[in-house]
């Protein structure tokens, strides 16, 4: 399974991953993003419906972004409202085709599971895969995983930083997406004030079917954190039904997890070892409304270093 040496190593094709990838690649570097996932960009997930006829967001749709930031530039977003420093963004296309256009012209590998770093007498780093098989070497690793991911992979070398990562607090957010009726009338005075939002999107199959997406609220997500997308979806499906939707179809749940880091210092950004550096939407201070904005930050401040030769 071996690929080729490369410059830099970035683990997580999220956007703290992706941010950093296009900086350094536009500085000449040799980048090379691994990813578990099937597709970049993390929270950023679409999936389709109905034989590929619709799609439906199952993360992140709406998002604060600075004013100065280059993705206004594209055709991609919508203003929204103002918020202090920038906006609220709306999505205009899926997550899947605006991810795509960031990740455009960067060498990814997916879906690879990097389990275990190794430091080499060389100073180099070595990738390793979960049967211990050689993914690819570098001269700079940068994780920005979700914090317990990365505490899994820094445990062995940095076993005191592992533990702050592994004590920071999370919020559990539970989004659930499939299709319906397109004359199915729903009671939503039933499902509020559990669902921070109860959205019918695209038409499909014939003007005959309708994209459903519910975001669950905090209370609602936590008490739910160890049940499996199945038992979710399983339980939505009655809830959904007995509100008056019918015809539900591909009713899928996705389990998100926040980090709650709005006292949180920047104590976690950064390099933690010659040549490896971590970071992400958790690293930085800010409300979970900020997570985009979090990771954009993270990602400045790792470019930073990495530019100033600082890992």
């Amino acid at each position: 399974m071996k690929l080729a040496e490369t410059d830099l190593a970035i683990v997580g094709a999220g956007i703290t991953g992706l941010a950093i990838a296009q900086q350094m690649a536009a500085r000449g570097r040799q980048v090379t993003l691994l990813d578990k996932g099937w597709h970049p960009g993390g929270r950023f997930s679409s999936r389709r419906l109905g034989d590929g006829e619709a799609v439906v967001e199952q993360g992140v749709s709406r998002f604060e972004l600075p004013s100065a930031h280059r993705w206004w530039s594209g055709d991609g977003l919508r203003r929204l409202r103002p918020v202090a420093g920038g906006a609220e963004a709306a999505l205009l296309e899926s997550a899947r085709a605006f991810i795509a256009v960031q990740a455009g012209g960067l060498s990814i590998i997916n879906p690879v599971h990097v389990a275990t770093l190794r430091h080499l007498p060389s100073g180099a780093w070595e990738l390793l895969a979960d049967d211990d098989a050689s993914i690819c070497r570098a001269t700079q690793v940068v994780v920005t995983c979700p914090a317990p991911q990365t505490a899994e992979l820094i445990a062995p070398a940095f076993p005191d930083r592992a533990t702050e990562l592994a004590s920071l607090s999370y919020s559990s957010r539970w989004t659930i997406t499939g299709s319906i009726d397109r004359r199915a009338r729903v009671d939503v005075t039933r499902l509020v004030p559990q669902f921070e939002q109860i959205e019918r999107g695209a038409v499909f199959a014939g003007a005959s079917r309708q994209v459903l997406r519910l975001q669950a609220g905090d209370g609602w997500s936590v008490a739910r954190q160890s049940h499996s997308p199945e038992e979710v979806a399983d339980e939505m499906r009655k809830t959904l039904e007995s509100a008056g939707a019918a015809g539900l179809d591909e009713l899928r749940a996705k389990h998100w997890r926040y980090a709650l880091a709005e006292a949180q210092e920047r104590r976690y950004t950064g390099a933690i070892g010659a040549g490896l550096l971590i970071g992400g939407d958790w690293s930085e201070p800010g409300g979970l409304t900020q997570g985009v904005e979090r990771a954009l930050r993270a990602a400045d401040r790792l470019g930073g270093e990495l530019n100033a030769g600082a890992a």
